[in-house]
């Protein structure tokens, strides 16, 4: 899932699995992973950063599969077009394993 689209302040979570580019799944137990949303990937700050345990959770790290929840406060305030990505840390050893477009577009009905 590397660009998607989703509305404001809805709920929305990017179920992930690491593979090497011939489609060989990478075990992430004991890794550490963070993702970020941002205006671009050359911003200093993110808009949104979630880490494993914040938001972030291994459901199956022999089988690679890490999920990231994205709340409704998260995104309630953006509209337009953002840039996402996911790495993962084994011990030193950083890899990008996730980039795209995020559109997040505006919502009649917000959450109460």
């Amino acid at each position: 899932m590397p660009d998607f689209t989703m509305y404001q302040g809805d709920t929305k979570v990017l179920q992930v699995t690491v593979k090497t580019p011939a489609g060989v799944v990478v075990p992430i137990t004991g890794t550490t992973i963070r993702w970020q949303l941002a205006e671009s990937a050359e911003d200093a700050e993110p808009i949104i950063a979630k880490a494993v345990g914040a938001g972030i959770t291994i459901v199956d790290g022999p089988a690679g599969r890490f999920d990231v929840a994205i709340n409704p406060a998260d995104t309630l305030a953006l509209e337009g077009s953002y840039y996402h990505e996911a790495e993962v840390d084994d011990g030193g050893v950083i890899s990008t394993v996730l980039t795209g477009a995020v559109t997040i577009k505006p919502a009649l009905i917000k959450p109460e």
